[in-house]
């Protein structure tokens, strides 16, 4: 089984007069997605568990709807039944999750000539088991935190991110970039959207913040991390009221929504020094792409590690390799 602590809090910031991020935390067994105590600990079952952060855009009449409306529908459609029955399906209801949210803000738009252009970007994390799906479109965050060390899950989608990729741009030019909030893509932008899906194996005492970016733009990793590390028990309410508090502190300029988990369980292996790497899944390999075939891994035999890196992903990307083109 594995065992989640979470909670989530959102902060207008020091500067903006109406927030247009908005969160969700669910569990799609039950169809809770309060942060009563009910939902803020609980198991993981073979419907999920569902985090998502959004960042509206559009000014307020329209970013906050954007976002609203982006939360929404992705809790709709991922607690649509039938129930997922392994992580292959989940995988592909995330991204239909996704393309449902997309379809309907620009529908929205489209109709309503005071939002147009409205939209939103998204980070969304699921699970059914030990496995941790990422789906994001735009420049939220999500974070693992293992081993008192702070490892950034998601890539941001912006110019910025694409140029320093490309060597167009150094670090030290990097910080100087006049237009580094520029995202490349959002959902309701445009009428189709290609979200980024990625996997990571989570072990046991693994920490996951989601996050928008007024929380990156007034905080450096290491004084996240500080403020997690320094919380005691690492407490999901305390952990998410002093990482708003100290951006506010910081002068945040923008919305600072966060949502914090701890996970533990006998279903996730032992915490180890082994950071975990960066793994996507395109589209169309959804079908076919072995690591989501969920019994790959569940072998339990001692000798067999359930690392992401070692023997499970050697075997599932050999198989991959081995299926008809």
């Amino acid at each position: 089984m594995v065992i989640i602590e979470t909670f989530g809090r959102t902060d207008v910031g020091t500067v903006r007069e109406h927030n247009e991020d908005n969160f969700l935390v669910a569990n799609l067994d039950t169809g809770d997605r309060s942060l009563l105590p009910d939902n803020r600990l609980h198991h993981v079952s073979p419907a999920g568990s569902l985090f998502v952060v959004c960042d509206g855009m559009g000014g307020a009449a329209a970013g906050e709807v954007a976002s609203g409306m982006a939360v929404d529908a992705i809790y709709q459609k991922m607690g649509e039944k039938p129930h997922f029955e392994n992580r292959r399906q989940l995988a592909e209801r995330l991204f239909a999750s996704l393309d449902f949210a997309n379809a309907g803000i620009w529908e929205t738009a489209q109709k309503n000539r005071q939002q147009t252009g409205m939209g939103t970007t998204c980070t969304a994390a699921a699970l059914n088991d030990g496995i941790l799906l990422l789906a994001q479109v735009g420049d939220s965050r999500a974070y693992l935190i293992r081993n008192q060390t702070i490892i950034q899950l998601t890539k941001d989608q912006t110019l910025l991110s694409r140029l320093l990729e490309l060597g167009q741009l150094t670090p030290d030019e990097a910080s100087r970039f006049e237009h580094n909030h520029v995202i490349l893509q959002a959902l309701g932008v445009r009428s189709a959207v290609e979200p980024v899906l990625s996997v990571v194996e989570l072990r046991c005492n693994d920490m996951l913040l989601l996050c928008s970016d007024g929380l990156n733009d007034a905080l450096t990793d290491e004084q996240v991390l500080s403020i997690i590390l320094s919380t005691p028990n690492h407490e999901p309410v305390e952990v998410c009221k002093a990482l708003t508090s100290k951006a506010c502190e910081n002068n945040a300029h923008d919305n600072v929504t966060v949502i914090f988990c701890r996970f533990t369980g006998d279903l996730l292996p032992p915490s180890g020094e082994t950071r975990p790497p960066y793994l996507e899944i395109p589209r169309d390999q959804l079908a076919t792409h072995a690591l989501l075939d969920s019994e790959l891994f569940d072998d339990d035999r001692p000798e067999v590690t359930q690392v992401f890196g070692s023997y499970h992903l050697n075997l599932a990307l050999q198989k991959n390799e081995d299926k008809p083109k």
